[in-house]
């Protein structure tokens, strides 16, 4: 079926959901051991069959689809893994951004989503740009931007040239060969939720970001620890302000957004989690719904 074309915008992480692009797991090929928490279950013999993925991913599918969210999937690339296609490309505001990989084993990732990108602004950062859309959070005026592994100072730079109306908050994050300690991506450590709320891991910070704290405020941060972020508790999804996508296992996190007036919506996504990503990392946004 040929697709549809529609409008892009997304200018946070929580308006209702309109449109979304989520990952596949078929003909993923070998296993890319790209990061150390899939490093760790490879040699623990931990790390899931294709069929697994695939059913966690289905069922997120169909979650989103149940509430009338328009899904899209990246076109099949027989032997790449395609799971994260949160890193690929990314839109802020009406505005198309192709990733730029760190890792040559993703790089041909971005094939796949690119027929999306059908007469819309577009943008391609130059090769010295290293940018993840892992490492980028929006809050409305706000772009957090995750320096570390998978993100470097020119990806900052790139997104400060282009969106000048913005401000843009620059976080360096830890990294490390142990899975509890290293943040990947920034949303790994850090995502909002809610109205004014955020989950957020301080350590996963190499200094306190002094930002974040003073935009959410103690009161409205759901601090997680070392063992929740390795198990992928930043990493959820909204739906919208009052429903995000958990993961079912996350009893104390459950517990703490429903304190916080938002509805978590449990999904198995364990095995999922054992690549180092869970749902946002799962997930690009097209379209969520426009404020007026």
């Amino acid at each position: 079926m040929q697709f549809k074309p529609f409008d892009f915008w997304v200018q946070n992480e929580t308006d209702p959901l309109e449109a979304v692009v989520v990952g596949t797991a078929k003909d993923k090929g070998e296993v890319r051991q790209n990061n150390p928490k899939v490093k760790e279950t490879v040699r623990n013999g931990t790390y899931p069959s294709e069929q697994e993925l695939i059913e966690q991913l289905e069922g997120f599918v169909q979650v989103l689809e149940s509430r009338g969210v328009r899904v899209v999937r990246p076109q099949n690339i027989v032997g790449q893994s395609q799971t994260f296609v949160r890193d690929i490309a990314l839109v802020i505001d009406d505005v198309w951004i192709k990733g730029n990989m760190k890792i040559d084993n993703r790089k041909p990732e971005y094939e796949a989503v690119s027929y999306l990108n059908t007469g819309h602004k577009a943008l391609v950062p130059p090769p010295e740009v290293v940018l993840e859309g892992g490492d980028v959070v929006l809050y409305n005026e706000y772009i957090f931007v995750g320096i570390g592994e998978r993100t470097n100072q020119a990806g900052l730079e790139f997104l400060e040239y282009h969106f000048p109306h913005k401000t843009l908050v620059p976080l360096h994050l830890v990294s490390s060969p142990d899975p509890y300690s290293h943040v990947l991506h920034l949303d790994c450590a850090f995502q909002p939720v809610g109205e004014g709320f955020a989950i957020f891991f301080e350590k996963g910070f190499e200094k306190t970001p002094q930002a974040i704290l003073d935009l959410f405020g103690e009161k409205k941060l759901i601090k997680v620890s070392s063992q929740e972020m390795y198990d992928m508790n930043p990493n959820v999804f909204s739906i919208s302000p009052q429903e995000v996508i958990v993961e079912t296992s996350f009893e104390r996190l459950k517990n703490a957004l429903k304190n916080c007036g938002i509805e978590p919506i449990s999904l198995p996504f364990a095995k999922i989690s054992k690549g180092g990503g869970l749902f946002r990392c799962s997930t690009l946004p097209l379209r969520r719904k426009k404020n007026l």
